[in-house]
């Protein structure tokens, strides 16, 4: 068989170590799913960022995954007879522990987003300077955790959880929504309002990732100048700033002249990959 073998700097490394060491911040058309998908595609999308910063995080959401795996064959065990009720309080125990760590760093993660996120979001969406310093109610995210105790309601839920042979709350169940002007955005937004809120998620996210590790994500951004208007590009270049920048789009000539004039084009196919030089 093959064996993979990672090295940082011509030193060997374990994959563990690889997201701090080159972390990265994808927007793509996919992300317009989030805003009004399934929950576990944010779930997902989440854990992917928080991982990358938090090597302890990653650890929490593995053991939380083998203990709820775990408390789950019991509770079908203790339906058929083949095991006990009291064998549940070590399972209760471990799955409280891993799930409440889980729990907390989204709760910190979400908070530390919201500082920036409304006014990124602003910025982006704005037509005009004027626009722009207008106030509204910013872009947030409102985390919808579960439970925020886990370890009681594990145990207040046990009949439910056994008459439907699963574990019925935990991090596992959460879910995030964005709110815009007060309002669930899934609920009322358009496409394009999906688009721009999601650009505005993926650089408040990188600003957050730069913040904890020192490090400047790679950005790699999926034809986003296409439905974004001068004003907006100009808005959209300040946030990157220096970043290290991977863009694709099927037009160069909608590229910003001055971004053009210090990146390299690479024609694939018809599509044009533009990585911009920091």
């Amino acid at each position: 068989g093959i064996t993979k073998r990672y090295e940082v700097d011509t030193n060997p490394a374990k994959t563990r170590q690889l997201p701090a060491t080159m972390p990265a911040s994808l927007f793509s058309a996919d992300d317009i799913r989030l805003v009004a998908g399934a929950p576990g595609r944010r779930r997902k999308a989440t854990d992917l960022v928080i991982g990358q910063v938090f090597p302890a995080y990653r650890e929490a959401l593995s053991r939380y995954s083998r203990a709820l795996a775990s408390r789950n064959r019991l509770l079908e065990q203790i339906n058929t007879g083949e095991a006990g009720h009291d064998q549940l309080d070590v399972w209760d125990e471990q799955v409280g522990a891993s799930g409440s760590e889980i729990i907390a760093a989204r709760q910190r993660y979400v908070k530390e987003l919201n500082n920036k996120l409304g006014a990124t979001y602003q910025d982006l969406t704005a037509t005009s300077p004027a626009n722009a310093s207008a106030k509204i109610e910013p872009l947030k995210i409102a985390y919808e955790p579960a439970t925020t105790d886990l370890a009681t309601e594990l145990v207040r839920r046990r009949t439910t959880d056994l008459s439907v042979g699963t574990t019925t709350t935990g991090p596992h169940r959460d879910d995030w929504s964005l709110v815009l002007n007060g309002r669930r955005l899934a609920s009322f937004g358009s496409s394009g309002e999906f688009r721009s809120a999601m650009l505005a998620l993926r650089l408040t996210e990188a600003g957050w990732i730069e913040h904890h590790l020192g490090i400047r994500p790679l950005m790699l951004l999926d034809d986003v100048f296409s439905e974004l208007d001068e004003y907006r590009r100009d808005a959209l270049l300040e946030h990157l700033g220096d970043s290290q920048v991977v863009i694709t789009t099927p037009e160069a000539e909608i590229l910003p002249t001055p971004f053009k004039e210090r990146a390299t084009l690479i024609e694939l196919g018809g599509a044009i990959d533009v990585q911009a030089a920091r």
